[in-house]
């Protein structure tokens, strides 16, 4: 799911709108919903908190303003290859006119291929029994 953050956002209200979500990154955008980049809580605490800088720091100061951009019709290696050059754990996911629509995670992707190949290896099984089932008869 996408969640964004205004750019003139505090520190505090991202990391609480973070809490809230259970998620960790917000895109940010403007007023008009263009994306000007992206936060996590990372961020947060590299940019923000290590360095002492008070909860009512705007989001636009610490964000990540080079966001990884993937059409929403990218497949899943196409994806993974582009966040392994972008050496990001993280791609914004745009629609056709490059607005934002969804955002994925590494963590997300490993969820997926680890069901795929769970699903794959049920298949595998069954297929294996089965054949076993008509060697036996």
């Amino acid at each position: 799911n996408l969640v964004t953050v205004h750019k003139d956002a505090s520190l505090a209200e991202a990391a609480k709108l973070m809490k809230d979500e259970r998620i960790g990154a917000l895109v940010v955008a403007d007023k008009s919903n263009s994306i000007l980049g992206i936060i996590t809580d990372r961020d947060i605490v590299l940019s923000g908190v290590a360095e002492w800088k008070p909860l009512d720091t705007k989001v636009s100061e610490i964000m990540s303003k080079d966001v990884l951009r993937v059409p929403k019709e990218s497949g899943v290696a196409d994806v993974i290859e582009k966040m392994e050059k972008w050496e990001v754990r993280r791609a914004v996911i745009v629609d056709k006119n490059n607005h934002a629509c969804g955002i994925v995670s590494s963590d997300d992707l490993i969820q997926l291929i680890g069901n795929e190949l769970q699903s794959l290896g049920k298949l595998v099984s069954h297929q294996i029994a089965d054949e076993g089932m008509a060697k036996a008869v």
